[in-house]
């Protein structure tokens, strides 16, 4: 059973989706830059947020160039 929560961090959002695996995963995806983050069911949100915000630099830019990257 997957439990979903949203963490919001200035302008971007963040789904976090709890899984029965070991690390977290962070994702970008396109068109507009939806971010992602799986992680270990039993992990702690605090956890998830520490982990995010050590990676807002790479979320910013992806986001970013997802936003920019023309329609094919």
């Amino acid at each position: 059973m997957n439990e979903h929560k949203r963490i919001e961090l200035g302008d971007i959002t963040i789904d976090v989706r709890f899984k029965a695996i070991k690390n977290l995963h962070r994702s970008v995806h396109p068109p507009n830059g939806r971010v992602t983050v799986s992680a270990p069911s039993q992990m702690d949100v605090d956890a998830i947020r520490s982990f995010t915000i050590s990676k807002l630099d790479y979320l910013v830019v992806h986001e970013i160039v997802h936003l920019l990257k023309p329609d094919p």
